[in-house]
């Protein structure tokens, strides 16, 4: 079975290709997901991406699978257009693949489409974030609102989907109600399952992401400036839009740590009493499932879809966003007692450990790789659904 996986790949990390990395965004869950499929040789597996950092096509082998490396020029230009040229020669390299099943990755970039305009009849599209939600709750410069306009009618193309959590299903659903859609979340970086976690002897609360208002760490940083958490210290790691101003107006308790990498960001989980992503909308995020592979308890709001691996009062707390009082209370709650936090981290551990394991991520894909090859299309090759 030969499947083409359209997606954001950190390429810098397969053996080899060193030289191509970058200081960009990049879907951090894909590193784990690649090595983890090399296990299932019945598999041919061809991952297709675009790359700024090289000027001519590459074609690459590695972990028994093969990756299809095109030159990106201009992304700004390329949302203009509607990706035209880059779905075109996505489409040249499918066509040379012939493969069983496309899966495409995020409404974020280029791959959703392409899938969707593949001429390919099994094609699995996987919401990585939603655009839509996003814009209709914070609101949205023009090129994130041009993004936006080619979501909807891209994930209407496409009959199969996964989600990673029900959070990320119902928005799927919005978009449209006609999609059959799995729940495969994103398996952890193996790095994060070999952290040893010890709380500092005073209480630190950490937060991980970027420094936006999507986030919440507007009322973060004021829920630190209360007097009842004077005494507890804040650490922020994460870089954005909002540093700058908050770093000026925060109190002493709160550490600014700015972009951190993968090794700073173990060793302050390590450290931390607690992860507090206080976000108004996410799929996900990944630092919650990181957190909870490490073993700390969590703090976050309604927003997080991965709110899921949190027992409410038992391995964290869920609050609404924008609620300050709620994330003191949780705070407070956490920070009275060492013992307690380590006690609360420990809740269904072992059990979310082996579930957000890659090789969980790379079974239940394959699953549904080959359900999807033996399905019988309802659909002619590039057809929109009605």
């Amino acid at each position: 079975m030969k499947i083409a996986i359209l997606a954001n790949v950190p390429v810098w990390t397969l053996p080899g290709l060193e030289h191509l990395k970058h200081n960009r965004h990049y879907a951090t869950w894909l590193e784990p997901l690649i090595p983890a499929f090399e296990s299932h040789r019945d598999l041919d597996i061809h991952w297709i991406t675009m790359c700024k950092e090289t000027e001519k096509p590459i074609q690459h082998q590695a972990f028994g699978q093969t990756f299809h490396i095109l030159p990106r020029g201009s992304m700004a230009l390329q949302m203009l257009t509607g990706y035209v040229t880059e779905i075109l020669r996505i489409r040249k390299v499918l066509q040379q693949i012939k493969p069983d099943v496309v899966h495409a990755w995020g409404s974020e970039d280029v791959y959703g489409l392409a899938g969707a305009s593949s001429g390919v009849c099994n094609r699995i599209f996987t919401l990585q974030g939603c655009l839509t939600e996003y814009l209709r709750l914070l609101g949205g410069g023009f090129l994130f609102r041009l993004q936006t306009l080619y979501e909807r009618p891209m994930v209407r193309r496409y009959q199969r989907a996964t989600a990673e959590s029900p959070d990320a299903a119902g928005l799927l659903r919005d978009l449209n109600p006609a999609l059959n859609i799995e729940l495969v979340d994103y398996g952890v970086n193996a790095a994060f399952f070999e952290a040893a976690w010890s709380p500092a002897k005073e209480p630190e609360i950490l937060f991980l992401g970027s420094v936006s208002k999507r986030k919440g760490i507007i009322d973060l940083i004021a829920a630190a400036g209360k007097p009842k958490l004077s005494h507890i210290c804040f650490k922020i790691a994460g870089e954005g839009e909002l540093r700058t101003e908050l770093e000026a107006i925060s109190t002493p308790n709160v550490h600014w740590l700015g972009k951190c990498t993968r090794q700073e960001v173990i060793r302050h989980l390590e450290a931390a009493w607690a992860l507090v992503i206080p976000t108004y909308s996410d799929t996900g995020p990944t630092v919650i499932k990181e957190a909870r592979v490490v073993g700390l308890p969590v703090i976050t709001t309604t927003g997080a879809g991965a709110r899921c691996y949190i027992k409410e009062g038992e391995s964290g707390f869920v609050g609404e966003p924008g609620d300050r009082d709620f994330l003191e209370s949780a705070i407070l709650e956490i920070t009275g007692s060492r013992k307690e936090a380590i006690r609360m981290g420990t809740i269904d551990h072992e059990l979310q450990r082996e579930q957000l394991h890659s090789r969980t991520t790379a079974r239940k894909l394959v699953e549904l790789y080959s359900q999807t090859a033996k399905a019988q299309s309802v659909l002619k090759d590039g057809s929109p659904i009605r």
